[in-house]
């Protein structure tokens, strides 16, 4: 029986590893562009160069989409640890067995897309009912739209930072970004009530200029986003000296075992995002002080005397800043 069951899993695993030919309107060319990035997919992944293989088989199943490719390409994300990613192709393969009857494929991607929910990290958007009433809202990550039906509802996303934008007609747009740490996580983002249309509302007079406020919440978010970067960072050291300590997860030559390769790959991915958070965090504190520190004063105050009105003195220019990152770092260009 066991054997029988080995022939089989043989089988349905055979019959996934070409794209099957598309019925008409496709020429000849473009099956044989998608049957060779195919194949070439297949062997970077078998010699675990992941990245370039999903890459190749993402570009196959562009030209020619198929059950086989993207079973292959739920293969290679699950390599890469984007689990969600994995998950859910394995789900819409198993759903297209289904449709077809082919209930052995559909079987075997449906196993698959199970033993990867425990590992699923997950995402939500939050938008209370005043803001969902906002006429024309639109939200998106990452550039993709969100169906109003996802709203409020946790989402499998891969172990990234997803960038979360709200725009709606004559309203300031808001963005963010969330940072979904390790897997299984469980992040949530709650969309804040939109600003009242430019022009429009009651305004507060702060007695401080435009620049100068914008300057201390650059400031304020700067040394939130360094503060956000070491804590990444310092949560994902434990992770990597715990391989270092582990013989059975990674030898003092640097031989891992499966499990120790996953957990280092985790933490470099942390430890890339801890980066990223803390340069970014750099970069607005320093843009946030030069703006705050070289923000004209308001009003000059009137003087009746001669004297005291040629004592407080009128600069000639207001000062130019220009921010921007270098290979080196953040490079700060300006005029005094």
């Amino acid at each position: 029986m066991l054997r029988l069951c080995a022939v089989a899993l043989v089988v349905i695993l055979g019959s996934l590893s070409t794209v099957p030919a598309r019925a008409g309107g496709q020429g000849a060319d473009v099956e044989a562009a998608a049957q060779a990035a195919f194949d070439e997919g297949m062997r970077l992944m078998e010699g675990s160069q992941y990245e370039k293989a999903c890459a190749r088989i993402e570009q196959s199943l562009e030209l020619a989409p198929g059950m086989a490719a993207q079973f292959r390409l739920a293969e290679c994300y699950e390599k890469l640890n984007r689990v969600a990613s994995a998950w859910r192709n394995y789900r819409e393969v198993a759903q297209a067995a289904d449709a077809a009857g082919m209930l052995d494929r559909a079987k075997l991607a449906w196993e698959r897309a199970d033993a990867l929910k425990h590992r699923l990290a997950t995402l939500t958007i939050a938008v209370p009912d005043a803001v969902a009433a906002v006429p024309g809202l639109r939200i998106t990550w990452d550039g993709q739209a969100l169906l109003r039906e996802l709203w409020n509802t946790p989402v499998p996303v891969d172990v990234v930072a997803v960038r979360v934008d709200a725009s709606a007609p004559g309203r300031e747009p808001w963005s963010t970004a969330v940072v979904v740490e390790f897997e299984g996580a469980h992040a949530r983002v709650e969309v804040p009530p939109f600003n009242e249309p430019r022009g429009t509302g009651p305004q507060l007079d702060t007695g401080l200029s435009g620049q100068t406020v914008a300057g201390i919440v650059l400031t304020v978010v700067g040394v939130g986003g360094m503060a956000a970067g070491v804590a990444i960072g310092l949560e994902a050291q434990p992770r990597y000296d715990a391989t270092t300590e582990d013989p059975n997860l990674c030898t003092p030559e640097g031989i891992c075992s499966q499990e120790g390769l996953a957990i280092r790959n985790d933490v470099r991915v942390q430890g890339n995002i801890a980066t990223a958070v803390f340069v970014a965090g750099a970069a607005s504190l320093v843009g946030g002080v030069v703006l705050w520190l070289t923000a004209p004063g308001g009003e000059e105050p009137q003087a009746d005397d001669a004297v005291a009105a040629k004592a407080l003195g009128k600069r000639s220019a207001a000062p130019r800043v220009g921010l921007g990152l270098s290979p080196g770092g953040v490079l700060l260009r300006g005029r005094w």
